[in-house]
């Protein structure tokens, strides 16, 4: 019995000792949770300030982003307006383009026809000019009008023009009577090439000022002309005819002899035996 006692005794202090245990564990654990919950708490109240800073970090940033988002979109719509005038713009320039096109291409064709003609009227006229006593007062005639003959390109309105004009200069040099310079071969000392002061009547007769002398149009080897002073000139009254001209003032009305060969008559009468020749 006493035993027993002695064992309900140690088992009674044993559960004081746990009952007092067990209490002072208590405000432990009340006191981790209390950290715990204050830590919770901290954590949220931080988080809650970033997320706030983060907004009002964005806020601003979205409403530039919008602002800009709506300005690209005006530059689009812009855009896609002047597209689509310039889209139009295009169409009807290709339109044009394609009228501009028939039409070159069949003025085009009249113009080379035209090209043709121009061609062909050169080359009946150019040996005329080619010629002419008066190509040696205006020259570079005959060159200019070769060069468009003979050109692979079409020629341009100007180089058209020089046609007409040689023409209309040489209708009138036709009735000029005027003086010129040239060079004229068989003229100086040893019968060589030497620039002289020339009359010409037309494009027919030409005489050097200093004596009289007529002059003739020949054509060198290499097919260029030139003049040369005849060798055996007319007889006197020819000469004395045309010094008279020569001499003459402006205005003055004479009577010249006149030859439509270009020389070739005085040739053959320079070259008539006079008297002592025929006996």
């Amino acid at each position: 019995m006493k035993s027993f006692r002695t064992s309900l005794k140690a088992i009674g202090v044993a559960a004081v000792f746990a009952g007092a245990s067990i209490m002072a564990a208590v405000p432990a654990s009340a006191q981790s949770l209390s950290d715990i919950l204050s830590r919770v708490q901290q954590d949220s109240r931080e988080l809650t300030t970033e997320n706030q800073e983060r907004l009002d970090r964005f806020r601003p940033e979205r409403d530039q982003q919008r602002a800009e988002m709506a300005a690209a979109e005006r530059e689009l719509r812009s855009a896609t307006s002047r597209g689509n005038s310039l889209s139009a713009q295009f169409d009807a320039n290709a339109r044009q383009i394609s009228i501009l096109d028939a039409e070159l291409t069949e003025q085009a064709g009249d113009f080379g026809q035209l090209v043709g003609e121009f061609r062909t009227a050169v080359g009946e006229v150019q040996p005329l000019i080619k010629e002419s006593l008066a190509s040696f007062d205006y020259p570079g005639r005959v060159e200019g009008l070769a060069e468009v003959a003979e050109a692979s390109a079409l020629p341009s309105r100007e180089e058209l023009d020089r046609l007409p004009k040689a023409i209309l200069q040489e209708m009138i040099a036709q009735s000029e009577v005027k003086s010129f310079t040239a060079e004229v071969t068989g003229s100086g000392d040893n019968a060589e090439t030497v620039e002289q002061a020339l009359t010409r009547v037309g494009v027919f007769i030409a005489a050097t000022n200093d004596d009289a002398g007529f002059v003739s149009i020949e054509e060198a080897g290499n097919g260029e002309m030139y003049l040369a002073k005849l060798g055996a000139q007319p007889a006197g009254p020819f000469r004395s005819a045309m010094r008279s001209l020569i001499r003459a003032d402006e205005g003055a009305t004479l009577t010249v002899p006149f030859d439509p060969n270009k020389g070739e008559l005085f040739k053959i009468e320079g070259d008539k035996p006079g008297f002592s020749e025929r006996i």
